[in-house]
Formats: C-alpha cells, sequence, structure tokens
C-alpha cells in the first residue's frame, strides 16, 4: 500500500498477516504503520489484517484518527469484512475506509462494497459491487465527540 502526496510516495505499507495464497507471492511486512498527512494522523493495515484487532488497536494508541484499508475479499465472506470494519472504527475511535476490489478474479468473486465508517460505527457510505470513485467528507471532530463518554484507549 502507497501513500502519494503530489506525485511522490511518502510512505509504503507491507502487510503483516498474509492470507493463505499470500504466501510466497508477498513479504510479509512487520510493522502497523502511521503516517502523517498535512494534520491528520492516518494508519495503513491492508485486507487480512482487518481480522486481527491488535493492529487497529496498535494504530489507534499511536493517536492515528483514519484507517484505510485497501481490501480484497471475497464472496461468501462480505459480511465478515462488513461487520469487522465497523468493530474497528468502534474499538479504537477512529475512521475506517476500507476500499474493496470488485469483479471476478484471484480465483473468486471479488464482493465491492467498500466503506468509510465513523468512530460510532455509523456507515457513512457503502458502495455496491460496481467499480466507483465517490468523495466523501468526514468531521474529525467526531472522533472527540465518540471519547466524550468514554476513551477505550485510555482504558486498556
Amino acid at each position: 500500500m502507497f501513500f502519494i502526496k503530489n506525485g511522490e510516495v511518502i510512505h509504503k505499507h507491507r502487510k503483516s498477516k498474509l492470507w493463505l495464497d499470500d504466501d510466497g507471492v508477498f513479504t510479509k511486512g512487520d510493522a502497523f504503520s502511521v503516517v502523517q498527512i498535512d494534520d491528520v494522523v492516518c494508519g495503513a493495515q491492508i485486507c487480512f489484517e482487518l481480522e486481527f484487532p491488535e493492529g487497529s488497536r496498535s494504530l489507534a494508541k499511536q493517536g492515528v484518527e483514519i484507517i484505510f484499508m485497501p481490501n480484497g475479499n471475497m464472496s461468501p465472506y462480505a459480511n465478515a469484512h462488513y461487520v469487522l470494519t465497523q468493530a474497528r472504527a468502534i474499538e479504537n475511535q477512529c475512521f475506517v475506509i476500507t476500499c474493496n476490489t470488485v469483479g471476478v478474479g484471484h480465483g473468486g468473486e471479488f464482493v465491492g462494497e467498500s466503506l468509510v465508517v465513523s468512530p460510532t460505527g455509523e456507515i457513512i457510505k457503502k458502495l455496491g459491487s460496481t467499480q466507483e470513485i465517490v468523495e466523501v467528507d468526514i468531521d474529525l471532530r467526531d472522533i472527540k465527540q465518540a471519547k466524550s463518554n468514554y476513551d477505550y484507549i485510555s482504558l486498556v
């Protein structure tokens, strides 16, 4: 995963959890990536990393406000990533944005359903199973509001 600003790579992330047939194709990473873009602290995770809560929690403890997550989720696992995206946003009180592949390939059908989820688990935007490009506004003040009654990160 690459973060690109003004045409230049400012950060790259390798996933730390390789899914079944990723082994031997990708080189496993060993860090939970954080990058600051302007005044926003962003985290990076890729696909299968979503299924392990410790990665998102590590990012949250480093002050991440948005976790960006490219994804290659296939049928019949659509519901797992849908639910876990919301869970990671809620338990870490940050925005989680997944961008999932669509179409057929790699031995299956990619489900799409890219999501933008608020720190309270609200689905701000859910895309379908066709390729789309959309613009979504988020309000980072929602993070402070989510933490106003309790701050999960400080409780652990």
